[in-house]
């Protein structure tokens, strides 16, 4: 399977939970699906149909702090103001709300996208690229075209798992993400759970026996089952770096 391999990196990231507005705002681990989508739209300049692509990633940061940052929260007013000695409309009125904030320093960022033709847009992006807020903006490293190979000995770490999973491990934290933000119907957000994955997951096959004393692994099952892994990633015992895909949009 040929798919394109990018690598990004940046000072800071933030994945606001979409429900906390006032006082504090946590962050994702890792982004969620939409914000790959906001990522890949700013690449291209326009907004690409989620059903024509597919995408995976691993994704890790340095360190994890908080940040002060001022809100500033409109509504709409009316009246007048003295401007110059005369009465100037008004039409909005603003306060500043400090929170908050948590960021992730360091980022760092691989992205698989099975469309190849994603490679010059990335290389020069309409727009600029970030993860997360306006801010928080990153470099692209690399960009190529890669066969990923198929094995049934892989492992996965520092990536999103897909919530079907979920009876199969223990490992890892459940999150609700957004999935898609429909920018055509008023911004429809669609939140899909998922299984967020730092630590070291093994793809566990029945007579392999060596490896059931680790606690971070999964058991595949009764039946053999192949997985895409990236060939340029290290590899351990014979196990290479697993690349799971997801879609954004839901099925």
């Amino acid at each position: 399977m040929e798919v394109l391999k990018l690598e990004f990196e940046g000072m800071t990231a933030s994945f606001r939970y979409p429900h906390y507005t006032w006082g504090r705002q946590p962050t994702y681990f890792m982004p969620p699906p939409s914000t790959i989508y906001g990522l890949i739209s700013a690449a291209i300049g326009n907004w690409v149909d989620p059903h024509t692509m597919k995408f995976a990633y691993q994704f890790q940061y340095e360190s994890k702090s908080e940040d002060l940052e001022h809100v500033h929260a409109v509504s709409a007013s009316g009246g007048s103001f003295p401007y110059q000695g005369q009465k100037v409309p008004k039409n909005l009125d603003g306060n500043i709300n400090p929170i908050q904030r948590e960021f992730l320093y360091h980022p760092k960022l691989t992205l698989y996208l099975d469309r190849l033709d994603f490679r010059e847009p990335f290389l020069e992006p309409r727009y600029p690229l970030v993860l997360g807020r306006s801010q928080d903006l990153i470099t692209l490293l690399s960009a190529k075209i890669l066969k990923l190979q198929e094995s049934d000995k892989v492992y996965f770490e520092h990536t999103l798992l897909p919530w079907e999973w979920r009876p199969l491990t223990r490992m890892g934290i459940t999150v609700m993400m957004p999935q898609f933000i429909d920018t055509a119907n008023e911004r429809q957000v669609t939140f899909a759970r998922f299984i967020i994955l730092q630590q070291r997951l093994y793809s566990l096959q029945n007579e392999e026996r060596s490896l059931s004393n680790k606690h971070v692994m999964m058991q595949i099952g009764h039946q053999h089952r192949k997985f895409w892994f990236d060939p340029e990633m290290d590899e351990e015992k014979g196990y290479g770096r697993g690349v799971i895909f997801h879609e954004f949009f839901p099925q």
